[in-house]
């Protein structure tokens, strides 16, 4: 469905364009005709528009099946941008087709068997008339408007402002085109309008149509500068729907703290520091680093570990934090520079100190200007191994999946390898913890075994069964263990241009699967009786609607990731009281993928395109909502804190696509903005 729901995207806003561009031609044409010298050359135009309104019309029905492509799976994955910019085509083609068409097929001349025959003053009266000239006129402005609506982020002033502008100028040159037939008819040819009056009005008409522009421009630009530094929750957005029970009483971020009394059991320190690394193909990287390594050190702790890190920052003049990406810490631990504390700074220290009370894969990474510094290699791996021993015979690996900047160009590597090779013994139990540090969905193919996918997001699966010759795609920010008994020859582990060979002797070669199917969790392993579903009781349920569009940002034009139609700080947040139960939809009516990432809390999956999940709890943290999916989760409100809920395409959140699970008592002391020193995205 992803594919399909992209290229009917891309289409009809590709047909918006088109369209736009062939109304020109009887806009022009048509209220040139009363200008025709003779039948001949009358006819000849009125032929040459009647071909081009048939062509805008065929271009309309294919706009319309697109649309109804897009909408498919619910009229809900229709963008209403798109629905709005195609209604303000249509209408004046209708008209059009309905008043000009008619009257063009009307207007025709007989054949003269003489020479050129001049039009008759009645024809050229005709050829003036407010029906024929006006629609066509009007359908260039309804489609130049149409085409800046679909490519827009949806707005009901742009619309609103769009529609008065459409109706003002039909009237407007109705009224023109009335007059101009009435002195026709008065005073014959002679009143006709010379190409330099004509000129003139369509000049000006351009002009008032620039200057309506500009005049959006200007205001886009001067009422969305955010100022330099504010509060990310504590606005009328964002605190509107807060309920605060009698008595309760406010709790800032900075009480939410891990144990802060005990030795722990595992002490780890990691240093922000810039360095120049090597990867396996020679390719210098110029990083930011964790330990002057890329990727960060793994940091594996035993589940029940009391954890202690402490973050140094050498040189990192924008400033650093530590996010553990999937563990459910506790909001003062969670490291989102502006939300939970303030970013490190050059010279500057933060200890983190948390339990590990879930064992899974798990990754952590700035979020300080998380797009740059994660790009830059400001993440690493942390491993929460189970209390119970993986046996002994198990080779235990972890791939972390990146594409790094070199001086060459981009390159895709297994942490620094694109070649990588790993001796296994045969018989033993092989853990790949994948993990995709990058910007966009990756996906793996495994050759050379049947596997079965362990875990989704650090949970286990239930009785996940055994799996081959398919495609394991893997959202941003996402995690998959794989799972299988290593035969006597070689497994081949690739993505794309990077590949991970495990044999005997860590020696051999073979070619990649070409896999025949993606994986798909929603059906994958046994239930396991959980009661929660679509018909479950929950205290609330929201609904949000991921989207993409043109509009003005923090003071300049540029294109936007929405969330119901709006870029962060203006994104609707998630309300709660702990023990809540909330029901959220996410509807993805972009081209894009979205890996949905709440902050310090698990998802539920109950439904994907309306089908419920039919296979084992499917557990996550980071959620893919493809192009034109409708995915339906459960999420219990258990953690108190301020949270961010993010797209894990971390060029989407920079764009816009931002909001916050927010719980009704709590509140932070710190800020975000240029003159803050903190930018989580």
């Amino acid at each position: 469905m992803s594919d399909v729901y992209t290229t009917a995207y891309g289409l009809s806003a590709g047909l918006a364009v088109i369209t736009f561009l062939l109304a020109i031609g009887p806009a022009v044409s048509v209220s040139g005709l009363v200008l025709r010298k003779n039948i001949k050359s009358l006819n000849l135009r009125i032929w040459l528009n009647i071909i081009l309104l048939g062509l805008i019309a065929i271009l309309g029905i294919l706009r319309l099946s697109f649309l109804a492509q897009l909408g498919v799976n619910g009229f809900e994955l229709i963008p209403v941008n798109f629905a709005l910019g195609f209604l303000f085509t249509l209408v004046p083609l209708l008209a059009a087709l309905g008043l000009t068409v008619p009257m063009l097929l009307k207007l025709r001349q007989p054949r003269q068997s003489t020479g050129p025959t001049p039009l008759a003053d009645q024809t050229r009266t005709a050829l003036a008339a407010p029906r024929l000239v006006v629609p066509v006129q009007a359908l260039l402005v309804g489609s130049l408007l149409g085409t800046v609506i679909t490519a827009a982020s949806t707005s009901q002033l742009l619309t609103l402002l769009a529609g008065a502008a459409l109706l003002a100028f039909t009237g407007w040159q109705w009224f023109r085109q009335t007059r101009l037939q009435q002195k026709i008819k008065q005073n014959g040819p002679t009143a006709s309008p010379l190409f330099v009056v004509r000129l003139g009005w369509r000049l000006v008409t351009l002009l008032i149509f620039i200057m309506g522009f500009l005049g959006i421009f200007l205001v886009g630009t001067a009422t969305t500068k955010l100022p330099g530094s504010y509060n990310m929750t504590m606005d009328e957005t964002h605190s509107a729907s807060m309920t605060m029970a009698p008595g309760q009483k406010m709790v800032s971020v900075t009480d939410l703290t891990g144990p802060k009394d005990g030795a722990p059991d595992k002490i780890f320190t990691l240093t922000a520091q810039r360095a120049q690394v090597q990867l396996d193909s020679g390719q210098l990287v110029d990083a930011w680093t964790f330990n002057g390594q890329l990727p960060g050190p793994e940091l594996r702790v035993k589940q029940g570990d009391l954890v202690q890190v402490t973050l140094n920052n050498k040189d990192v003049t924008e400033g650093v934090t530590l996010h553990w990406h999937g563990v459910d810490v506790p909001n003062a631990e969670d490291g989102v520079a502006g939300l939970t504390q303030d970013a490190v700074m050059p010279g500057q220290a933060f200890v983190y100190r948390f339990r590990a009370s879930d064992a899974g894969t798990y990754w952590y990474h700035s979020h300080q200007f998380s797009n740059e510094q994660m790009r830059m290699g400001l993440f690493g791996a942390f491993i929460v191994e189970p209390q119970k021993p993986l046996p002994a015979n198990t080779a235990d690996l972890t791939v972390i999946a990146h594409t790094w900047a070199t001086p060459s160009g981009s390159r895709f590597a297994f942490g620094l390898s694109t070649t990588g090779r790993k001796a296994v013994t045969p018989g033993s139990e092989v853990r790949l913890r994948l993990i995709n540090a990058n910007n966009s969905l990756v996906s793996f193919t495994l050759t050379g075994t049947a596997f079965q996918v362990a875990a989704i997001d650090g949970t286990d699966l239930k009785k996940p069964g055994d799996l081959s010759n398919i495609r394991l795609p893997l959202a941003a920010g996402g995690r998959y263990d794989l799972h299988f008994v290593m035969p006597d020859h070689p497994v081949l582990l690739n993505s794309g241009s990077a590949d991970l060979l495990l044999s005997a002797d860590g020696k051999g070669d073979m070619s990649p699967l070409v896999a025949g199917s993606d994986f798909n969790p929603a059906i994958y392993g046994q239930p396991t009786g959980e009661t929660l579903n679509l018909q479950s009781h929950f205290d609330q349920e929201y609904t949000f609607n991921l989207g993409t569009g043109l509009g003005f940002y923090n003071g300049s034009f540029s294109s936007l990731w929405l969330i119901n139609d709006q870029a962060f700080p203006n994104t609707p947040a998630i309300n709660v009281k702990k023990g809540d139960l909330i029901k959220i939809t996410f509807v993805n009516r972009s081209p894009a993928d979205h890996p949905m990432h709440p902050h310090g809390h698990k998802m539920l999956v109950l439904s994907r395109d309306g089908q419920a999940v039919k296979g084992s709890p499917w557990w996550t943290d980071t959620l893919n909502i493809g192009p034109g999916e409708i995915i339906t989760v459960a999420l219990k409100a258990d953690n108190p804190g301020l949270w961010m809920d993010h797209c894990h395409n971390l060029d989407h959140a920079a764009s816009g696509m931002v909001m916050h699970l927010m719980y009704n008592n709590v509140m932070t002391p710190f800020l975000v903005g240029p003159t803050s020193g903190n930018k989580p995205e």
